[in-house]
């Protein structure tokens, strides 16, 4: 008898091997508000409006975390909902980034969607604020090689005015270092000094003619050795 039992648990434990993995929640498609334009809202009053979200249905999810970055303060504001829709109300006047996270019961993983910028119109708003500058090269967290000891940064700025007057690079080994290195560029990129094997942190801030200013991400580079 003990051959058959020690037959039972072995296909037991092949059996158990065999099974399906848990499914990742899939990254849910955003749909409203499109990207990089003005979006439709509900008024509140002159200061602030109802914005309704929405995305396609992701696979493998049980909630949503919509998640809403106010681009001039850097404030965040979140809520969870299990419906493909979410209505927040946020300051107008202002650009926006926001994303979708997919979680699932079954699955301690969660998927972000991409991420979309967006501007809330003020009450008879004649001037925008221009989107902060998207970073384009160096990526996070890339690591780069050395090109005669330097480096060219390159961004893509946006303004729906399209009155964008200037940039602004600021460069540093981490974050509490940056310095301004570069001002009234009207190009969008510069190149800089690096050395091997070393962590970079780069920003860019856009000014418009009416000097409005906004401020992208931190974006980390590394150098290869």
């Amino acid at each position: 008898m003990r051959p058959v039992k020690y037959l039972h648990i072995v296909l037991f434990i092949l059996v158990m091997g065999c099974k399906d993995p848990i499914p990742t929640p899939e990254a849910a498609l955003l749909l409203l508000p499109e990207a990089d334009q003005r979006c439709l809202y509900v008024s509140v009053d002159s200061a602030k409006a109802r914005v309704v979200f929405s995305w396609e249905l992701a696979l493998h999810t049980d909630t949503y975390t919509i998640k809403v970055v106010n681009l001039v303060t850097q404030e965040l504001t979140s809520i969870r909902t299990e419906e493909i829709t979410a209505t927040l109300t946020l300051d107008r006047g202002i650009p926006y980034r926001w994303e979708v996270i997919s979680s699932s019961e079954l699955s301690d993983k969660e998927t972000p969607s991409e991420s979309r910028s967006f501007y809330l119109e003020g009450e008879q708003q004649f001037s925008y604020v221009p989107f902060p500058a998207k970073l384009v090269s160096p990526q996070m967290n890339e690591v780069v090689s050395l090109n005669n000891g330097s480096i060219n940064l390159s961004w893509a700025g946006l303004d729906l005015d399209n009155d964008i007057d200037s940039y602004a690079v600021f460069f540093g080994t981490s974050e509490d270092d940056l310095e301004e290195i570069a001002t009234g560029l009207v190009d969008s990129n510069h190149s800089v000094s690096i050395e091997a094997n070393t962590s970079y942190v780069w920003q860019v801030t856009t000014r418009d003619e009416l000097n409005n200013i906004s401020t992208s991400p931190y974006f980390r580079f590394q150098t290869a050795p």
